[in-house]
């Protein structure tokens, strides 16, 4: 059998020790612990344990998380979001609940659920989610907050995860400490769902007094994306109508193109509810209104991104992108970046990992509102996949992406994107290819470097390697990982 590694060790100490358990069942109990951390090994020396599970508010932990975190799951190929109380008290029900030393525990492998998670190799991948479980709360809970402004809530006994000497390892949240550096989400893969089923979401209730037959599926294409996020971004249902507000002809022009692609009826209407003249756009359908409804909810305060967009096909992403930043994104060329805010928090997180779709890391902030901003080193890719429609946001654009391709080649600085946990593996390939060392030193000290200047490092060693013909294909492979 596998030893224990120290920290399981002490805690199984501890816990006997709390409980009284008398040798006989510490032997037993021990044999057991031993057996389930032998069926959940990944890999030599590498348990699953460390492969941790991504929330929608991102830190990767396989702590106990408070009831209302939201995580995300797939299951037949479809991902959704969740509170994990909700989740897994339904899960205790599906699956019927086993109790052990006052915990609800659930075997969910015959269920095929999945989670997205770090692999040992440092990217997100979906791995089977096996069971779950259920306890009473602490006292003492943990908030970490990250300087992009994530943010989770769990206990503090169990595991975050970090990186040391070039590897994954866990770290318990009682000794995280300020500026240690913890995962996020930069890509979620993808499962490209082409279409959507209306079935199973609208009921016969919400068909009642269709003048037309309902659609079986939509397909999930940059045109409907993109009005998906016109209506996150400047809309509102009512039973029988939903409603854009927006002044700018082009975004007009393109919720008009949709109504009629669709055959749809609208009217229109100037308003006066705030300090100027606005403008509305209502399509008369109680379907599409319903469907919005259900998917994206409505009201400031409680829209979200519909589950069904994280697995979509990218032109769809791509077209709620630009719909959602056509409405309420700007671009300052000033600040250095592109910026939305929302009332709902729980739609600026969603926002945020549907631009992990692209690579694009995002910062999160609260203030009267909740925001999302996009740093300049993102303005190309972000005007290659996603862009604007609405013509003076296309030229700040522009403009941002002409600032950063002025800098580009000088020093870049990045608080947020940084690499940590690498060791002396810049120190020893600069010795080795007989380049100063005086370059890395600093960053080895403070084992803090930013994406970009790693990047460069990068391009500098390779052609060091090429011209003295020395190999250093296995170090290029760490850092490049």
């Amino acid at each position: 059998m596998k030893k224990l590694p120290p920290k399981i060790e002490e805690s199984i100490a501890e816990y006997f020790d709390k409980h009284g358990i008398t040798p006989e069942k510490q032997k037993m109990m021990t044999e057991a612990v031993i057996k389930a951390y032998e069926k959940i090994t990944y890999d030599p020396q590498e348990a699953v344990g460390v492969v941790s599970a991504q929330s929608l508010s991102e830190p990767a932990t396989q702590m106990s998380l408070d009831h209302k975190e939201s995580v995300i799951l797939k299951q037949n190929n479809v991902i959704r979001i969740a509170r994990i109380g909700e989740f897994v008290d339904k899960a205790l029900r599906l699956a019927g609940k086993k109790e052990a030393d006052g915990w609800d525990v659930c075997d969910l492998s015959p269920y095929g659920f999945y989670v997205p998670s770090i692999s040992p190799d440092e990217k997100v991948v979906w791995k089977p989610l096996t069971a779950c479980s259920r306890h009473k709360s602490p006292k003492k809970l943990l908030e970490v907050r990250t300087l992009s402004g994530r943010k989770i809530v769990a206990t503090d006994s169990h595991s975050f995860v970090t990186r040391k000497d070039n590897k994954i390892v866990s770290i318990a949240g009682s000794e995280l400490r300020q500026g240690d550096r913890i995962p996020s989400v930069k890509y979620l893969p993808e499962n490209c769902t082409q279409q959507l089923e209306l079935r199973g979401i609208v009921n016969k209730g919400d068909l009642k007094g269709l003048k037309k037959p309902m659609p079986e599926t939509l397909n999930l294409d940059h045109t409907l994306g993109w009005f998906f996020g016109a209506y996150l971004a400047e809309g509102n249902c009512t039973k029988y109508y939903v409603s854009i507000s927006n002044v700018n002809e082009a975004f007009l022009s393109h919720i008009r193109e949709f109504a009629k692609t669709y055959n749809f009826t609208f009217n229109e209407y100037d308003n006066f509810r705030g300090f100027s003249r606005g403008h509305d756009i209502r399509i008369n359908s109680s379907l599409l209104s319903a469907i919005l409804k259900k998917t994206c909810g409505t009201g400031s305060g409680q829209k979200r991104v519909p589950d069904f967009a994280y697995a979509a096909r990218k032109s769809f992403v791509s077209g709620l992108l630009r719909g959602y930043f056509d409405g309420d994104g700007n671009v300052s060329v000033e600040r250095m970046m592109i910026r939305i805010s929302s009332n709902s928090e729980e739609l600026i997180n969603g926002i945020a990992l549907l631009l992990s779709r692209f690579g694009i890391f995002a910062s999160k902030h609260t203030d009267k509102q909740f925001s999302l901003s996009i740093p300049y080193k993102h303005s190309r890719i972000f005007r290659e996949k996603i862009g604007f429609t609405i013509e003076e946001k296309a030229k700040r654009l522009d403009s941002l992406c002409s600032l950063y391709a002025a800098v580009e080649g000088e020093k870049y600085q990045d608080f947020i994107d940084v690499i940590g946990g690498f060791g002396n593996i810049l120190v020893e390939i600069s010795r080795k290819l007989g380049l100063p060392t005086r370059y890395v030193n600093s960053f080895t000290k403070r084992q803090k470097i930013g994406r970009e200047t790693l990047l460069r490092h990068i391009s500098v060693f390779e052609r060091a390697s090429s011209e003295k013909g020395i190999d250093i294909r296995e170090e290029l492979k760490i850092l490049k990982k």
